[in-house]
């Protein structure tokens, strides 16, 4: 049948082609004969108006009746299967009816017709039809007869036309009402024509309407005109011989007659500006000579595009969905506007202005009051944002005006920008990449410097490709995208890691590793695989949630496409109208397997994969017993069954993925509840503390001043320390093979950790840092005094002037140990009282460990640091009970805070690690990312990494190991980008408004 289809369809659209060229014919035959009764009566000189009407008139019925009503019959008679037929079987008696039999089964047999018996008949039938010409069915002949006259028409109207005067020209001339003699007189005379005596010029200028311009007349001009196009000018001039006829010409083209005065003197005429330059002339007629003025140029103004605006604070902005575009947009023109708006990636999207009907407006400006969401922006992209206005210039055409790009970085709905499922996938492909070089690399590298610094420099190699992804998100989107945060929290460990071997180790030693060095790299290497494992797994969850979004959606398709199917056959009690419905259950069961690629469950993916190849195969077996007349009532039980199992299907799969959820929602319930106990616990523990800073405050002032006294001992020495080791770092070569800038700045490190726990007069954590910090420059003189020469006077003297400060450190400290062994009355009384208190809250902590353990089990995102911290908090909670029993003020106090600070840091990292369970859970039902899935520790305006790298030279660099590690040290010295500083300081006045 679909052989017989198209050759009935071939032969139609025949039809319907030699229908349309006979139409295009007589249009031809009808217009040739406008225009010879045209030729006629202007040649008779008859007066246009009268004809126009005639011809309108005419012209219209003969266009009715002659051209649009015969080829909209032919049309239909083409388009006619069953006329067609009847033709075709004229010409083939054979067929003996088939041809009319299947032209009207063309859908498919009717009632209980049998499908196989007339596909029969059509094979017969389409045997006899395959020798016929179309040619003879639908013939070309007439309508080559009607081409023939239309051409002796056209001839005959040719032929009239060559009797009027000027001939086309003066046809075109009787057209607009003039004369055409006078153009037959012109006779076109050439530059060596004499030159007419014609001056005291005036020119007036009617301007185009949408100007706006008032009408300007210009007495005694030189001839030159200077307008916009569209602009008439009629030129007024003064013969100095009388004429008898006088024409105007502009731009080299037939002239238009021009008026002359009675007095045979005053000569008047008009011409319209055009885009292009020209010139004009004025041609007189004195009896039969021809006389023409000087050539006067015309000059056109070109009525310019708009100017058009649109100002940011920068080129750049970014902006949450649903908030105003932070812009204003301004157009202006010379003669006016009719309308501004926005394009969006070069397609107009939306209409910012319209100028009125009845005024002309040629400025405009606003405030950019739009919504990305309004211009069809979606989140996590970055568009190419232009204003652009149209002037309202009705001559030339309206001409477009464009402002600068602004690239828009469209954020969701709480401000955070997004990644898109192919970044996600690339990043992580980089991540993983990185991470199994680091697995399979033999390790460690060597025992000599020289090795462990060749590796230092492998490891950066490897980050390199993580390195310039990173940097190149960054410069597209120009703010917060929380999934980059894991993956830049493991390029800082991966930077921190690169730059110890780079001064620890010197590339052309082939002196043994400092066993120190080796055991700080290792550590190092080790947070640098933990913070890569994290980052992976956290962008893997988030394609799985990306998978199991879409996995819900078409599992909602699938129970709603399952369902009509069943119903529709169970209805008709039919499969034979099935066939599309069970391909489409096919195809989409290929959807299916497609999403489930992307599925994180391999025990979902095998149970949702092998119920979807069962429903398969009985979608197949139900289209297979389709084609047989015999089977249709297998057919039916079979499509109605694999309707009902995909209905099922679809159904289950809902139902498990909200299982899951719920699942999920259940372990960030257990978060927020473990999250709310650590608060409270803090909240006490810190409570806790501030009654012991209560019995310090309610010493006797003399003895607080003398604690305060040292406090103030210990900061002062460790600013002299901080002073001497700047001042020691600058008699320091960057180029010096022993790493002694590496050193102090360890201990400048050190210095600050002391700064803090003094600041927090945290005495036992102040005491560790202090011992800590002497140890650690009494090695650094050690060993800087083994490999190097004598140390200059300055450098003594400034290492002399450290290890007094920290010895005035320690000596303070010590003392305030002294003090604080020395109970008053009444404080070791109060501070037994706290010793249950502070039980409690040690049993509470260790409640807290034990839901933390099973928080961190069931979390998709396991928390870093978050059992390490609440360990560290319980020691220095028993450290806090130790000093209570012993009436240990002031330890007591460091103790409690100290506690309080890791539980704090407990916080931090379970924060961290929810809001990231949370942005995979909103991914997986489609809700995107919420405004929590910032920097941990709240909000988004927090410290942020810097994306540089540091600067390896390549091998044919042929640079000396010194010099190569004096550029690893200056690229140390960078400070954090100014954008990042401005974000920070927003963070800290919210908090201060709040």
């Amino acid at each position: 049948m679909d052989a017989i289809r198209q050759r009935l369809d071939a032969l139609a659209a025949r039809g319907r082609r030699l229908a349309g060229w006979d139409a295009a014919v007589r249009l031809v035959a009808v217009l040739a004969g406008l225009l010879g009764s045209a030729a006629a009566v202007a040649a008779r000189g008859g007066e246009v108006g009268p004809w126009i009407v005639l011809a309108g008139v005419g012209g219209t019925a003969l266009a009715w009746y002659g051209v649009v009503r015969p080829w909209w019959a032919a049309a239909e008679r083409a388009s006619d299967p069953r006329r067609i037929a009847r033709r075709t079987e004229r010409i083939a008696p054979g067929l003996r009816g088939q041809l009319i039999t299947l032209s009207a089964r063309l859908d498919g047999p009717r009632g209980a017709e049998s499908p196989a018996l007339l596909s029969r008949v059509a094979a017969g039938a389409l045997g006899i039809l395959e020798p016929v010409d179309d040619a003879l069915v639908v013939p070309a002949r007439p309508t080559v007869w009607r081409a023939f006259g239309s051409l002796v028409a056209v001839a005959l109207s040719l032929s009239i036309v060559g009797r009027v005067p000027g001939g086309w020209r003066g046809l075109v001339a009787w057209g607009q009402g003039e004369a055409p003699e006078v153009v037959a007189a012109e006779a076109a005379p050439g530059e060596t024509d004499p030159l007419a005596r014609v001056g005291d010029l005036t020119l007036r200028y009617t301007y185009p309407a949408y100007t706006g311009l008032d009408p300007y007349e210009v007495f005694n001009s030189n001839g030159e005109v200077r307008a916009v196009p569209g602009t008439e000018v009629e030129v007024v001039a003064r013969s100095a011989d009388p004429v008898r006829a006088a024409t105007l010409e502009a731009y080299d083209t037939a002239g238009t007659a021009a008026s002359v005065a009675p007095d045979g003197r005053t000569v008047q005429g008009r011409f319209t500006v055009r885009p292009e330059e020209g010139v004009w002339r004025i041609r007189t007629w004195q009896g039969d000579e021809a006389r023409r003025s000087p050539d006067h140029p015309i000059v056109p103004e070109a009525d310019l595009p708009p100017d058009v605006s649109l100002d940011a604070e920068a080129r750049m902005v970014r902006v949450a969905v649903g908030d105003v575009i932070p812009a204003t947009w301004s157009a202006r023109d010379d003669y006016g506007l009719a309308r501004v708006g926005a394009m969006v990636d070069g397609q107009a999207t939306a209409l910012l202005w319209r100028g009125a009907g009845g005024g002309r407006v040629t400025s405009q400006e606003d405030g950019f009051a739009l919504r990305p969401a309004d211009l069809e922006m979606q989140a996590g992209a970055t568009y190419r944002l232009q204003v652009y206005a149209w002037d309202n210039d009705t001559v030339s055409g309206s001409k477009q005006g464009l402002s600068e790009v602004l690239e828009v970085v469209v954020l969701d709905e709480s401000g955070v920008a997004k990644l898109d499922e192919a970044r996600r996938r690339a990043l992580l492909d980089l991540l993983v990449d990185a991470l199994g070089d680091f697995l399979e690399e033999a390790f460690p590298p060597g025992t000599r410097e020289s090795a462990w610094s060749r590796w230092g420099r492998t490891v950066h190699d490897r980050y390199e490709p993580l390195s310039k992804a990173l940097a190149s998100h960054r410069s597209e989107v120009t703010g917060l995208i929380p999934e980059l945060w894991p993956l830049e929290q493991a390029l800082k460990e991966g930077r921190g890691l690169v730059r110890f071997t780079q001064v620890a180790f010197s590339p052309s030693s082939s002196s043994p590793a400092n066993p120190d060095n080796v055991a700080s790299t290792e550590a190092d290497r080790t947070r640098a695989i933990e913070s890569l494992e994290q980052a992976a797994l956290y962008l893997d969850g988030m394609i799985g949630a990306n998978a199991i979004r879409e996995l819900r959606e078409l599992a909602g398709q699938m129970q709603g496409e399952g369902r009509a199917l069943a119903d529709r056959v169970e209805a008709a009690q039919s499969a034979a109208s099935s066939g599309m419905d069970l391909e489409r259950v096919r195809a989409r069961l290929a959807d299916l397997h497609d999403a489930l690629d992307g599925l994180r469950d391999p025990g979902m993916q095998e149970a949702v994969g092998d119920r979807a190849d069962e429903i398969g195969r009985v979608a197949q077996a139900a289209q297979e017993a389709l084609t047989d007349p015999a089977a249709e009532a297998r057919a039916t039980l079979l499509a109605q069954r694999a309707g009902d199992q995909l209905a099922e299907l679809g159904a289950w799969v809902i139902a498990e993925l909200n299982r899951r959820q719920a699942e999920d929602d259940e372990a960030q319930k257990e978060g927020e509840d473990l999250l709310e106990l650590l608060e409270k616990l803090a909240e006490d523990q810190e409570g806790l503390q501030a009654r012991s800073a209560s019995l310090r405050d309610a010493r006797d002032a003399a003895l607080r001043d003398a604690a305060l006294q040292r406090w103030d001992t210990v900061e002062a020495a460790v600013t002299r320390a901080h002073e001497g080791l700047k001042a020691l770092r600058a008699h320091v070569d960057p180029r010096d093979r022993f790493n002694e800038s590496s050193f102090l700045e360890q201990v400048q490190q050190q210095l600050d950790r002391l700064r803090s726990a003094a600041s927090a007069r945290d005495l036992p954590g102040a005491q560790e840092e202090a011992l800590d910090a002497e140890l650690l420059f009494n090695r650094y003189a050690s060993r800087n005094a083994l490999l190097r020469t004598v140390p200059s006077r300055a450098e003594a003297r400034e290492g002399r002037a450290i290890q007094a400060a920290m010895g005035d450190a320690s000596e303070a400290l010590e003392a305030l140990r002294r003090l604080d062994a020395r109970p008053r009355p009444g404080e070791s009384e109060a501070l037994a009282g706290q010793i249950p208190d502070q039980g409690s809250l040690r049993q509470t902590l260790i409640k807290a460990e034990g839901m933390a353990e099973r928080v961190i089990r069931k979390l998709p995102v396991t928390p870093r640091g978050v059992e390490e911290s609440l360990s560290s908090a319980g020691d220095r909670m028993d450290e806090a009970s130790s000093s209570m029993r012993s009436g240990q003020v002031m330890a007591t106090e460091g103790s409690q805070g100290a506690a309080a600070r890791h539980i704090r840091d407990a916080i931090e990292a379970l924060e961290e690690a929810m809001q990231q369970a949370a942005a995979m859970s909103n991914e997986a039902s489609g809700q995107g990312q919420g405004s929590g899935q910032g920097k941990p520790g709240g909000g988004q305006g927090g410290d942020q990494l810097q994306t540089t790298d540091i600067k390896m030279p390549e091998p044919e660099d042929e640079i000396d190991p010194d010099r190569y590690r004096s550029m690893i040290l200056e690229g140390m010295e960078g400070e954090l980008p100014g954008a990042y500083d401005a974000v920070k300081k927003r963070y800290y006045e919210d908090l201060v408004h709040q």
